[in-house]
């Protein structure tokens, strides 16, 4: 079962780990639910395996966490507008110059939801097919658009 995660998760990287095991799991109880007729145990399955995903991707993913996108391109402003325009995500826009070619180049740094960072990184290279993604990790997130500041 693991192995179908995978590649399921492989062709839909937005979607968790913890979703496609609950969508998995879901028709493994249904189908179940066919052979031995238990309405009871089928409902207990599915309320099980549902609280067991979303303990998953918390486990995994953290409460507060996000995606950061560090986006080397030729294509920097044209990379944020676009961002910008389908998921509503502001980035940030700094200056670079590669140490190898000495090229001018620009970084967008975006900080996006785990949903959105597969189109991110779909447009990145739509817009430029050299462009180097790199996508981290953030675990907390904490400003517009995601976890308010606290103010003391």
């Amino acid at each position: 079962m693991d192995f179908v995660t995978a590649v399921i998760k492989k062709k839909n990287p937005h979607l968790s780990f913890g979703q496609v095991t609950l969508a998995l799991d879901g028709v493994v109880i249904l189908a179940g639910s066919i052979v031995f007729g238990s309405i009871d145990a089928v409902l207990y399955g599915l309320i099980a395996t549902a609280a067991l995903s979303f303990t998953m991707d918390w486990i995994v993913n953290g409460k507060l966490s996000g995606k950061m996108a560090l986006i080397i391109t030729r294509h920097g402003r044209e990379t944020a507008d676009a961002i910008n325009l389908q998921t509503g995500r502001g980035s940030t826009l700094m200056p670079a110059r590669g140490a190898y070619s000495g090229n001018a180049l620009d970084v967008v740094l975006c900080a996006c939801g785990r949903r959105e960072i597969a189109t991110v990184r779909r447009i990145a290279h739509k817009l430029d097919d050299h462009a180097m993604v790199m996508v981290c990790d953030a675990t907390e997130v904490i400003g517009e658009g995601f976890l308010a500041p606290e103010v003391s």
